[in-house]
Parts: C-alpha cells; sequence; structure tokens
C-alpha cells in the first residue's frame, strides 16, 4: 500500500489521459530517430530505415506480392502496427505499411529476399528472411501473451470501469489502455516486458508495483474514501454478508446511536458495519482504543489487535502496536444484537 501511495505523488504529471497519448506519439517518434542511428542487421547498416517514413510507398512497386502478418503468441494477429521492409541484408527498401484487423499487411515488391521490422509496445521485432516469387507469406512473432490487471478496493471487493494505462519502468507509455470489467479485471495482450499500470478512478490515480508480463498478473487496490478516512459499508445482518445497504466515507468512528438507526435503510437492531481505511502513521507505538456495545474486531493492516466478537454492554479495550512510518490500513468489524447501540475507535501514541 505504500509504495503505491508513493506512486501516485511521483506520476502527477502522467494524471490526464490526453497527455500520456501524446507522450506516447512523441516517443514513438524519438524511438524511430533511435532506430535510424542504431540497429544493424547482418552487416547491413539500418540508419536509412525510418529517416524517411514520409512519403515512402505504403505498398511498394514490382511483380511479387507478400503478405505479412504480426502475431501474438497465441498467432492471433495483432491489428495497427507499423511494418518496415528490408533486403535480405538489412537495407531499408523505402517501404513501409500498417497492419490491418486481421494483423495483415501486403507489400508488392520484386521478386527477391526480404526482413520485415515491426514496432509494437515501444519494443522491435524482425520476421525470418524470406524469398518472394510470384507470391509470399511473411510472420513477425512478437510473444504478446495475455496478462491480467485485477482492481479490487481496500476492502477487497472488484471495482468496474477503471481506466487503465501501461507504462514502463522508465514510465513511458506503450500505448496500452483498458476498461475494467464487472469482475474488476481487464485483460491486456503484452509482449515481454516489466510494467506498471496506472488505475484512475474519481479523479484519483492508484499504480501498481513493476512487474513482469511472465507474472501473468497485478493487483491494483484504490481507496474510494482517500487517505485518512474510512470506508464504512453497513449490513442488515450480523455477519457482515451480503451487499452493504449503505456505503459512505467517514471520517472517524465516534458513534453513540442509543436505540436507533445508525443510517438510511439500516435496522435499528442487528445490524453490522465494516469500517476501513488507510492513515498516515509516524514510526511510533500506537495505543488502539475501541469501545462497543455489542461485538468488535480491529485490525491494523494484518494484525488482529481487538477479537470482541461477542454481546456485550458498552466495553473498552486498548491494544498496543508499534509502527512503521507510512500509510497503514486500519479496519474495524462491529455489530449491534439489540438495545443501545455504540461503536468507537481512536488511536494516540504512547
Amino acid at each position: 500500500m505504500t509504495q503505491t501511495k508513493q506512486r501516485i505523488t511521483q506520476k502527477k504529471w502522467q494524471d490526464q489521459k490526453g497527455q500520456a497519448v501524446t507522450e506516447y506519439v512523441l516517443l514513438l517518434a524519438l524511438m524511430a530517430l533511435a532506430v535510424v542511428g542504431a540497429l544493424t542487421l547482418m552487416g547491413g547498416s539500418v540508419r536509412d530505415a525510418l529517416g524517411q517514413l514520409v512519403g515512402d510507398e505504403e505498398v511498394g512497386e514490382g511483380s511479387g506480392k507478400i503478405t505479412v502478418t504480426v502475431t501474438a503468441e497465441n498467432g492471433q494477429g495483432i491489428p495497427d502496427v507499423p511494418v518496415f521492409v528490408y533486403d535480405e541484408n538489412g537495407v531499408y527498401q523505402k517501404v513501409n505499411g500498417k497492419t490491418d484487423q486481421t494483423g495483415a499487411v501486403s507489400f508488392n515488391l520484386p521478386d527477391g529476399r526480404y526482413r520485415f521490422l515491426s514496432q509494437h509496445q515501444l519494443q522491435w521485432f524482425w520476421s525470418d528472411t524470406v524469398l518472394l516469387v510470384g507470391e509470399a507469406q511473411a510472420t513477425v512473432n512478437t510473444g504478446a501473451r495475455p496478462f491480467t490487471v485485477q482492481v479490487n478496493d481496500i476492502t477487497g471487493k472488484p471495482v468496474a470501469d477503471v481506466a487503465l494505462y501501461a507504462y514502463t519502468e522508465a514510465e513511458e507509455y506503450i500505448g496500452v489502455e483498458g476498461t475494467t470489467a464487472v469482475d474488476g479485471t481487464a485483460v491486456f495482450s503484452l509482449v515481454d516486458n516489466t510494467l506498471a499500470f496506472r488505475a484512475d478512478y474519481n479523479g484519483k490515480s492508484y499504480w501498481s508495483d513493476a512487474v513482469a508480463v511472465s507474472e501473468d498478473t497485478v493487483t491494483i487496490t484504490i481507496n474510494p474514501c482517500g487517505t485518512g478516512e474510512f470506508l464504512a459499508e453497513y449490513f442488515n445482518n450480523r455477519s457482515l454478508s451480503g451487499e452493504p445497504v449503505l456505503t459512505r466515507c467517514e471520517q472517524s468512528i465516534d458513534y453513540n446511536w442509543a436505540r436507533n438507526s445508525p443510517g438510511n435503510g439500516v435496522n435499528k437492531d442487528n445490524f453490522s458495519i465494516r469500517w476501513t481505511g488507510d492513515f498516515q502513521f509516524e514510526e511510533k507505538k500506537y495505543a488502539f482504543i475501541t469501545t462497543s456495545d455489542d461485538g468488535v474486531r480491529v485490525w491494523v493492516d494484518d494484525a488482529l489487535l481487538v477479537d470482541a466478537w461477542k454481546p456485550q454492554s458498552a466495553t473498552t479495550y486498548r491494544a498496543p502496536q508499534r509502527l512503521t512510518a507510512g500509510i497503514h490500513t486500519v479496519k474495524m468489524e462491529y455489530y449491534e444484537r439489540g438495545g443501545y447501540a455504540v461503536a468507537k475507535l481512536n488511536w494516540s501514541e504512547m
């Protein structure tokens, strides 16, 4: 959790989608210039490879026709990928095109031996050398594979309709974006790389750790209430089961409802509440103090500090916990059986 919050402050310049897309376009142009001066293949310089793209032939001229397909690891074609034509010595032929929706692009070329270079997700991929006599086929396999991003809230529930963007470790946007489905997931087809993902939700940005695509999945946890507030979920049962009947952000837990309902749509008796929040702490020892009528449980991160899940009159519990500096997750669960209802939680330095 702490790493995620630090990454948010480090990447404020990336918070707008439009800016990220602009940066991607500029980055492609810079990469093209870099490849012009850097790539060498089979002894042939390719410094002219991308330097004269403006005005190049899109399909070329010649009696032969070759169709190039750019594929993922599973053989599925990838659309909108630029492809550049080279002879077998690595000399750029000043011919290029972009794959269609099936992942294919065709070139008319004189008979001969050719190789093809494609650019996808800021990386470059070569085909094998292909002999063209009349007609031929070539394949550029990028090795792109499925990768799943899971977005949950701080209670562990999936969050839908979250916009996601993929970046390299060097904070370069790779042109990949998507939106989570109802199960909180988005599946991308990604080439081998180490990437971090930005999730934009309710005007805030949350970051995953940088992970290798070979790990197949990463999870991003978002807090819709922000640091310093609790996400409160109210249930019309004593077991915190089913869907909450009321959800809201709360600054603190300091309630004495007596015999009244705690909120719109919530029972006066036989209800339960879960509060979950991220809070900034200094490196010190703290006392966590809760008063409850009836049952209560309190956690800091994964440490259970108070476990008094039972019917009781208003009872106060005090639990010490030493914390490191940074953001920690505080969670309190509570249920009310009947009669008077009290729920309170606070903490102080020891």
